[in-house]
């Protein structure tokens, strides 16, 4: 039975840094696609409870490197719906990260078509009934004219070559080991027929010898000499010495922070357009009071909106190989390179969002509040005055963010007899909070804190999620070939924009003064 792989911009629920899962919509009911395979161009869509699974579920990265098991799986309103878990391998572990950075955002399956109907108005066809294998993370969706495309493979029968070049290989290894048997007779006929001269004389004997002008001494040194220079044997320059392999030890990562763009809210990017536009409340005077004597007007207020427009940005990459090494090259060069352009695609989106902040940050300078000390005091009052101006705002305070020299500053904060106030390693009394110091996060009398190693020193701000949001579209791999250089292109692309969507709900802290 053919295999058939759909491969399609599918929602994960979310990850799971506890238990290591991921959570995903593997197949959606009822939404028509077009498909483009083996069997020409038709749509086709998935009945509700048209999957059923015979045994184990594999979880592979791009369907090449098994990265885990499918572990539950279960039939939801919106779709055949599975957990998966990440194995404790590098391969899982590089997935891993990817998926929970949002650089991987899209999943393809695996199934075996086993029934279907034809809607006779359409020609659409309807997968009643499929047999899902393989659950596979993929970094590139493939689109075309802007509407989701699937990609399908046949299980192709491998095909032996002959190898014809096996009688020059042997005459080529015959006449080495010619060569070398030649040098090994020569060296061993003049061990034989010319033994080495025998020297009486101790090492100190020949020394005086030497140093008071003995000929017949000189003579003989110089002829040991020459012997030692004269070595006719073979050694590892007469014949190749194949270098040892260990194995493949590269690896493409991302070494930016994914905190911003984690806490703060993401949503698709509309299919048209080059500036995304949204409301924003300006103000609110509506209030609702007694009345106090019958006939008294009652309290007028009104509400204000204004709109707001964020660009649409593009970003992309490219890299060129030549067919030489795509084809020929023993090492992974081609998949390395697609690698690299998913890391730096998600790494961008990661600034983005880092950028967006900052620039959020400066725009409500004039409205931060002030830390007093750099005392632990100071700073849980400042906590309480965030939590005032939250509350009247209408957000919840969910974050503290810092950069890492604040964030220091934090960590060494002590009582008065010297005992630190924030528990490093589970261990502590009448502290203040928790740090994880190598994760650079924690809590603050209940509050998260994260650090963010790109943001400026001396920054400091409470915040909610709602104040930026990242629009991005999905990933997009392209590709063209030069036939006259035998060369190939390959590139990725993004839109994205973020907006400022609620301003007031990041909240700049002025450190300066205290020193922090």
């Amino acid at each position: 039975m053919t295999d058939h792989i759909r491969t399609g911009l599918v929602e994960i629920v979310g990850t799971d840094d506890e238990t290591r899962t991921i959570t995903g919509i593997g197949v959606p009911w009822e939404q028509t696609v077009e498909i483009n395979d083996w069997f020409g161009s038709y749509n086709e869509r998935f009945q509700r409870g048209s999957v059923e699974v015979d045994g184990k579920v594999m979880f592979f990265y791009r369907h090449r490197e098994p990265i885990g098991p499918v572990i539950d799986f279960e039939d939801t309103d919106d779709g055949w719906k599975f957990r998966a878990r990440f194995s404790d391998t590098q391969a899982g572990n590089d997935a891993y990260a990817l998926a929970r950075d949002g650089v991987i955002d899209t999943f393809s399956i695996r199934f075996d078509p086993i029934e279907h109907l034809t809607d006779d108005e359409t020609g659409d066809i309807i997968r009643t009934r499929v047999r899902v294998s393989e659950v596979s993370l993929e970094p590139f969706p493939a689109y075309s004219d802007a509407r989701l495309e699937t990609v399908r493979t046949k299980t192709e029968r491998p095909t032996m070559t002959t190898n014809d070049t096996v009688d020059t290989v042997d005459t080529e290894a015959r006449s080495q080991l010619d060569e070398l048997e030649r040098k090994f007779i020569s060296f061993m006929d003049r061990d034989l027929n010319a033994a080495p001269r025998e020297e009486a004389r101790s090492a100190a004997a020949m020394l005086r010898a030497i140093a008071s002008g003995d000929e017949a001494a000189i003579n003989r040194y110089n002829e040991m000499q020459q012997e030692a220079r004269e070595f006719a044997g073979g050694t590892t320059a007469d014949a190749p010495v194949k270098d040892a392999w260990v194995g493949d030890l590269t690896r493409i990562f991302d070494n930016t922070s994914g905190a911003l763009s984690n806490f703060f809210g993401s949503k698709a990017l509309p299919s048209t357009g080059m500036n995304i536009e949204y409301a924003e409340l300006e103000s609110v005077t509506v209030e609702v009071s007694e009345q106090l004597e019958e006939g008294d007007d009652l309290p007028l207020g009104n509400v204000k909106l204004r709109t707001k427009t964020a660009p649409v940005h593009t970003y992309g990459g490219a890299s060129l190989l030549s067919r030489q090494a795509i084809e020929r090259s023993s090492l992974p060069v081609l998949q390395r390179t697609l690698d690299a352009l998913a890391v730096a695609a998600g790494k961008t989106k990661k600034l983005n969002v880092a950028n967006a902040f900052e620039a959020a940050l400066t725009a409500r300078a004039s409205d931060a509040v002030l830390l007093e000390a750099d005392t632990w005091q100071a700073w849980t009052d400042l906590v309480i005055d965030g939590g005032v101006y939250f509350d009247d705002l209408g957000y919840g305070m969910e974050a503290l963010i810092v950069s890492t020299d604040v964030f220091k500053t934090i960590k060494n904060a002590v009582a008065a007899d010297g005992r630190p106030l924030l528990t490093l390693s589970n261990s502590g009394a009448n502290t203040v909070g928790k740090l994880n110091v190598a994760g650079l996060s924690g809590d603050l009398v209940g509050l998260n804190v994260f650090a963010v190693p790109s943001l400026a020193a001396s920054t400091a701000a409470f915040a909610n999620p709602a104040a930026l949001t990242a629009y991005d579209s999905p990933l997009v791999q392209l590709q063209d070939e030069n036939v006259l250089n035998l060369t190939k292109a390959y590139s990725v692309y993004r839109y994205g924009a973020v907006a400022n969507e609620v301003p007031a709900a990041i909240l700049p802290i002025d450190v300066t003064t205290a020193g922090a």
